[in-house]
């Protein structure tokens, strides 16, 4: 099981939840993230401090390759 931190956010890029939990894979932790959110809102899941999912407006929307670092989008 891998550690992972999900981001709630608003379109205008504000953090509004942020969870913490342990998934069996990547793809388990983004569909535990999707359904925390409302209609409107962001998610972006993180393991190790390496973004592996994002919906922020520039990405695809889907798995993050190369992985970002957390220090880069500081």
């Amino acid at each position: 099981m891998g550690q992972y931190e999900s981001w709630i956010r608003r379109p205008t890029g504000a953090i509004i939840l942020i969870s913490h939990g342990s998934h069996s894979h990547d793809l388990a932790a983004i569909r535990a993230a999707q359904k925390l959110r409302r209609d409107g809102e962001l998610v972006e899941v993180w393991r190790d401090g390496s973004c592996v999912y994002s919906e922020r407006p520039g990405s695809t929307a889907e798995l993050v390759w190369p992985i970002h670092d957390r220090a880069a989008n500081a």
